[in-house]
């Protein structure tokens, strides 16, 4: 059973008390912060991080200048709130969206291969100052393929998460009330949402959106550090994703999750802390 409250924090300190509120004795927390976009430049096919100041990033780029700010200010606000709340253990980890502004001539394993375990140079100034507090979780390595290390990308958790689904597919595991159909282009699964309206949780040959990537994502996090409790740093013009994919990341994988508190704020023309946390929505997920 879920349970969701919503709240409207407008400072440090209402942020605060939402997260010890969702944290009970001995839990462990993991966070999501510091989310960035992928750009390239059409002319030559470089991929720049989404992140005002970097110096890769080409400064007169409109997307740069639109959402720049928001990795920068989750981050910083993350591993201050991190480090001040009670928890057994706090990692720190960055979901990359490198799909929406990369045209398909685009190699995206470019910039992982030329970033390899390198943070941008902000986020791991800012890390270094609570390196005893607050540690950074970074994806397995792999044997095949390219690794997104130090980030996770979103891709990457899409491709998992279909795999994953198609597997409980097979194995006639899924929960009670999916509906498997046989479709032209293959089979398609559907679950009812906490409304009761079916949604499209699997379809085969069909990439999914950020539903799936959120799925993955806590249930990955939560069965890696066996964190109790997660708290994601998102944009808040995802919210109808997040919100799902966070009840499908227990309903459908059973994440040994008991909370998870999202966080959604603006993430285009902010400058300040005070624009990111104005404009926040919080939802507490409470499992049972």
């Amino acid at each position: 059973m879920m349970h969701i409250t919503r709240h409207y924090p407008k400072d440090r300190a209402s942020l605060l008390l939402l997260m010890a509120t969702m944290l009970q004795p001995g839990d462990s927390l993991v966070a999501q912060a510091g989310h960035f976009l992928l750009i390239s430049d059409d002319s030559t096919g470089e991929i720049y991080p989404c992140i005002a100041g970097d110096y890769r990033a080409p400064g007169d780029n409109p997307i740069l200048n639109h959402f720049g700010y928001f990795p920068l200010l989750t981050w910083r606000l993350a591993l201050h709130l991190l480090s001040q709340v009670s928890a057994s253990s706090k990692r720190l980890m960055v979901v990359v969206n490198d799909w929406q502004y990369l045209n398909a001539r685009v190699d995206r394993s470019t910039f992982y291969r030329q970033n390899q375990d390198r943070l941008p140079e902000f986020f791991e100034r800012e890390l270094s100052k609570f390196g005893e507090v607050v540690s950074l979780l970074k994806p397995l390595p792999i044997k095949n393929g390219v690794s997104t290390s130090p980030f996770f990308g979103e891709m990457n958790l899409r491709n998992r998460y279909q795999r994953r689904v198609s597997r409980l597919v097979d194995q006639r595991k899924l929960p009670l009330g999916a509906v498997v159909n046989n479709t032209e282009s293959g089979i398609s699964c559907e679950l009812p949402d906490t409304a009761g309206e079916l949604r499209e949780i699997y379809c085969s040959g069909k990439s999914g959106d950020c539903t799936a990537e959120i799925a993955e994502m806590l249930y990955h996090a939560s069965t890696r550090t066996d964190a109790k409790c997660f708290v994601n740093f998102y944009p808040l013009v995802c919210r109808d994703f997040v919100e799902l994919g966070t009840s499908r990341a227990v309903e459908l994988f059973n994440a040994p999750l008991h909370s998870v508190l999202n966080l959604g704020f603006p993430s285009g023309g902010i400058k300040s802390e005070s624009d990111l946390i104005a404009g926040c929505e919080a939802t507490i997920h409470t499992f049972r």
